[in-house]
């Protein structure tokens, strides 16, 4: 949600073999986090295979649990 070289993006992407979709604001980014309602930087959106949102705004040590329990909501 902020603005960054889409060159050095994609590179960051590449270097961590980010496996899932990555994209940034083309816009104001201001303007987009008052919209979503980004408290702070990095906020972190976990979504389902279809890219519905099933948890947002929690911590990065948070990531492995909040798997775990959309894991366990689906049956996998």
């Amino acid at each position: 949600a902020s603005k960054v070289d889409d060159n050095a993006l994609h590179e960051w992407v590449k270097k961590n073999n980010i496996s899932f979709p990555v994209g940034m604001v083309q816009g104001d980014e201001e303007k987009v986090r008052f919209t979503w309602g980004v408290k702070s930087l990095p906020w972190l959106i976990l979504t389902d295979k279809e890219h519905i949102v099933r948890a947002e705004g929690f911590a990065l040590a948070e990531l492995d649990r909040e798997i775990r329990q959309l894991s366990k909501a689906k049956g996998d």
